[in-house]
């Protein structure tokens, strides 16, 4: 499923961490939970919490957790809502997300190809918005993500103690979100906060490089796919030297 930034693949150096044995029965946080894969793939936490900056990305999980309809969004309707800065409303989500191109918020109307419908490699047909509505029904059969409590706030007003501490930011240097929706994000200020947040919890965070005070822990060879230009990254997991 597609999300700028989303770790649809290129996830197993993550989970391979966050669900060790060592980590069980914790209270687990995410800070940037973007599309919830690797919610999805938590196991053995005594509570799972997740969160985003993103108001029309929550509004979005939050219906998705209520088991509401999908609305049909028409090319005319997309640029509507597109132009209804500052709105959130399910409907708005469902045309940001589900009808835009490569998971890129408001990156253009995905074709309505329902009736000569593309193929995978597998053969199977492929119609884009509907791909999209099948990653949230997974979802809604998810324990992690259904009994997830769901945030709509800044990464850095949690103050958790004693937790396992995942985050997956915006990452510097690379495609921008959308500013309208998340605004500038401060990269220097997220390491200061991590940092602050390492002396009394394990924290985790997905980059591609990260401060000298930081080491890697995990790393994983991915391909990212943004403008249908594939490019070769290094993912990495960093976690700060206490």
């Amino acid at each position: 499923m597609a999300y700028l930034g989303g770790k649809s693949t290129g996830f197993k150096h993550i989970i391979k961490i966050l669900n060790d044995p060592k980590y069980d029965n914790m209270d687990y946080y995410e800070l940037f939970c973007g599309y919830c894969h690797i919610t999805r793939r938590i196991v053995n936490k005594k509570s799972i919490t997740i969160n985003d900056y993103n108001g029309l990305l929550v509004c979005l999980l939050d219906g998705i957790k209520q088991n509401l309809s999908y609305p049909y969004i028409s090319r005319e309707r997309y640029y509507e809502l597109k132009n209804k800065h500052n709105v959130i409303t399910w409907e708005r989500a469902i045309a940001g997300f589900c009808y835009s191109y490569n998971g890129k918020l408001w990156g253009g109307y995905v074709l309505d190809n329902s009736n000569t419908p593309s193929y995978k490699k597998t053969g199977k047909l492929m119609v884009y918005y509907k791909q999209r509505q099948n990653y949230y029904d997974k979802l809604k059969k998810n324990q992690a993500f259904m009994s997830s409590k769901l945030n709509y706030k800044s990464y850095d007003e949690f103050n958790p103690v004693g937790a396992l501490i995942y985050c997956d930011p915006p990452y510097r240097n690379t495609t921008k979100y959308n500013k309208n929706s998340v605004g500038e994000f401060d990269h220097d200020k997220f390491w200061d906060r991590v940092r602050e947040l390492s002396k009394y919890n394990d924290v985790y965070v997905s980059e591609y490089t990260a401060p000298d005070d930081f080491i890697c822990v995990a790393e994983l060879p991915k391909k990212s796919t943004v403008s249908g230009k594939r490019i070769p990254k290094i993912e990495r997991l960093f976690k700060y030297r206490v």
